[in-house]
Order: structure tokens, then C-alpha cells, then sequence
């Protein structure tokens, strides 16, 4: 990764009795928002405090507004801007950024999201008192232009996830802290991968570790054409799209954590749950592409009840007729 630091080859001092922690705000193509998102990096209250402003190969001027900013910037943290090589997706750009880090905790942040002045304090004292490996929060949804819409993942983050087979915590990657320890262990991906709290979470559960939520709200979570998640997209063709490349994200994800889990624990039979699971959803993320048959090898094939309820109408109704009745459906139920 290339680097440029205010301080170069210096580590930050720690002056207090605090652990010295990283805030590292991970951006791609987000030169619309990137400003307010460093803004919300530079007032962190908490020293001592290493903020690495890392982007990912971006295609416009991210990487240089980041520089400018950081150039400019004269507060109490030490800054460091990097960028990626090429193109790595989330999951390897935050374990990239892991390895160049000091911080004993490591404060994830979005380069399309703003963090509260008191998020890490609040994240790292919440992690100390409890002695958890990673902890997420609940969020302020905003829109592009950054007015509110609504508070989310209020009572989410009790429930347990079961699409697995087996109950795993619910990690909120764009709201997440991480014991730095949990994620130095972890092998960087060779792939492109998109969705880093799901491989986070199912290695978390496999190895033990503690993770808790708080339903403070610490982040301002960006909605808009470009997310990653598809819950903002109102237009149900795009959605289905969106959709299936999702499903393509998570098996990515899910087939990381297995290569992860083989290494530390071999194939008990949860890891093998977990192996058909990713096998499904790589299969189901190019439904609109089978034939008949292999459609209906698919509904035998899915692994649980709730896999089964989302993949039975796609795999019965073809795609030109899909959408105007999946409207239909979704008119009858308002």
C-alpha cells in the first residue's frame, strides 16, 4: 500500500494511561462524501488516538481529497493515508490496513458515513468494561444529502442470526470496533470481498469470541445508490440484481470463514453445515441463469426453511414474470 503519514516511521506516543487505539475510515470511489467522513474521523474526543485514512484504488478523486485533508489537518491525532495497490474489496482492505496498524482496539469507519466526536470513546470503554472482542452499535440512517430517515437496528442487534444452520451474533460491520488482536489473526483473502462483518461473524463464533452490541447510536449510516447493502434500492428489478450479487458476496464471505475454520478446527459438523450453505448461495446467486432442473435441484438443496421460503419462487416463476408479480404481491400485503 502506498503511504503518506504526518509523522512518518513514528508510532503515536501514549502519553496516557489509555491503550493507543486506530480509527481507520476505508473508502472507495466517495469523493461525494469523503469530506464529511473525515471531519467525523478528525473530532474524535478519544486520545490517544492513530486515524488511518486508507482508500481502496479508487477510480475518482478520493484518494487525493484525503491526501488534502490530511495535509491540512492539525489536530492531536496522528494521521496516516494509504492506498491500495489495486482494488482489494473490504474484507482484504481492512485486514491490509490491520497489519500497518499500532492500536491495541481498531475502529472501523466508512469513507459515505459520519462517526459521532464520541464514538471511539465510547466504543473503547464499552470494550474494556466488558473485556468483548468486538462490539457494534445501532445507527442514524441519513440520505445522500445527509437528512435523517430513520433509526435503525434498534432491537436487531438482540436476535440471533440461524440461516447457517447454527446461531451466530450479529456483527454491523459500518458501526463495528474490534479487539485488534481478533483481527491480526486472520489470513488475508486472495479475492475480492464485500461483506466483512458476515466472514467476522461466523469466524467469531467458531473461535469463541465475545461479541456485544449497544444501542447508543454512534454513527450516521448513508443511504444511497452506491451501498453495498440493498435495502435502499426501491425498485424491485434493481433490488432482484442487487440481490443476487449480495447472496455472491456472502458465499464469498461464508467460503473465507470456512478456510479460516479448516485451518483452527477441521470439519466438525457445523463447519459442514456451513460448507452447504456457501455452496447454496453461490448456486442461487445465478438463479435467474438455470434451467429447470437445475432450479429444482436447488429447492431439494436448500439447507434450511427460511433458504427454501426465499429461493422457491424464484426458482418456480421465470424472471420476465417475477417482478410485475412479485409488485402485485407486495401491493396485496400493504
Amino acid at each position: 500500500m502506498k503511504t503518506m503519514t504526518n509523522t512518518p516511521n513514528e508510532m503515536p506516543d501514549n502519553e496516557t494511561d489509555q491503550p493507543l487505539v486506530t480509527f481507520a475510515l476505508f473508502a472507495y470511489n466517495q469523493e461525494e462524501f469523503i469530506r464529511e467522513a473525515v471531519e467525523g474521523a478528525f473530532a474524535q474526543t478519544y486520545e490517544p488516538l492513530e486515524i488511518i485514512l486508507s482508500d481502496d484504488c479508487s477510480s475518482d478523486h478520493t484518494y487525493e481529497i484525503l491526501q488534502e485533508l490530511a495535509a491540512a489537518y492539525e489536530g492531536p491525532h496522528k494521521t496516516v493515508v494509504m492506498q491500495s495497490k489495486q482494488n482489494r474489496g473490504t474484507l482484504g482492505h481492512i485486514l491490509d490496513v490491520v497489519n500497518s496498524s499500532y492500536g491495541e482496539f481498531f475502529i472501523v469507519a466508512a469513507g459515505d458515513d459520519i462517526s459521532l466526536p464520541e464514538r471511539t470513546e465510547k466504543l473503547v470503554s464499552i470494550l474494556k468494561d466488558s473485556e468483548a472482542d468486538i462490539i457494534s452499535s445501532t445507527s442514524d440512517v441519513i440520505d445522500k444529502n445527509g437528512h435523517s430517515i430513520h433509526e435503525r437496528f434498534e432491537h436487531k442487534f438482540q436476535e440471533y442470526g440461524t440461516t447457517f444452520g447454527f446461531k451466530v451474533k450479529r456483527i454491523e460491520g459500518a458501526t463495528a470496533g474490534y479487539k485488534r488482536s481478533f483481527l491480526s489473526e486472520l489470513p488475508n483473502p486472495q479475492n475480492s470481498i464485500l461483506v466483512d462483518d458476515a466472514a467476522f461473524e461466523i469466524i467469531s463464533h467458531f473461535m469463541h469470541k465475545s461479541v456485544i452490541h449497544t444501542n447508543t447510536s454512534m454513527v450516521k449510516y448513508r443511504h444511497h445508490n452506491q451501498n453495498v447493502s440493498v435495502r435502499n434500492v426501491s425498485d424491485l428489478r434493481q433490488y432482484e440484481l442487487n440481490y443476487a450479487k449480495n447472496r455472491k458476496e456472502y458465499a464469498k464471505a461464508a467460503i473465507f470463514a470456512l478456510g479460516v475454520l479448516r485451518e483452527e478446527r477441521g470439519l466438525n459438523d457445523e463447519v459442514k453445515n456451513l460448507e452447504k450453505y456457501s455452496s447454496f448461495l453461490l448456486k442461487a446467486s445465478n438463479w435467474r441463469n438455470m434451467n429447470f432442473i437445475d432450479k429444482i435441484s436447488m429447492i431439494i438443496y436448500a439447507p434450511n426453511r427460511s433458504l427454501l421460503n426465499w429461493y422457491l419462487p424464484r426458482a418456480i416463476i421465470p424472471w420476465s414474470l417475477f417482478i410485475p408479480l412479485r409488485r402485485i404481491y407486495i401491493k396485496l400485503r400493504k
